[in-house]
């Protein structure tokens, strides 16, 4: 099957007008994955793929997880960069 075609058939998927015959879901399944639309897809075919999509889910939780953690360090450390500014402007006025 022709490379535009495949994606053409992805945006079906996703968008819940075509559910994909069982020869065709792991090949979609890679284009998903090269297109970053892997865990979506994996959500709409989420029966015929159930560990995949555990795993999927397991490894997006993670990583939202870290990006709150890294958000709060950066909001911390913008903090402290904003009053040790403050403290050298005022240091070099007197």
């Amino acid at each position: 099957m022709p490379w535009e075609l495949n994606s053409l058939t992805l945006l079906r998927v996703l968008e819940g007008f075509y559910r994909p015959r069982e020869d065709e879901v792991l090949r979609l399944a890679n284009v998903a994955r090269l297109n970053k639309l892997y865990l979506a897809y994996l959500r709409m075919v989420g029966d015929a793929v159930r560990y995949e999509l555990a795993r999927e889910e397991a490894r997006y939780r993670w990583f939202m997880e870290n990006v709150v953690e890294v958000v709060e360090a950066l909001r911390g450390l913008n903090t402290l960069c904003i009053s040790l500014g403050s403290l050298l402007s005022m240091s070099q006025l007197t």
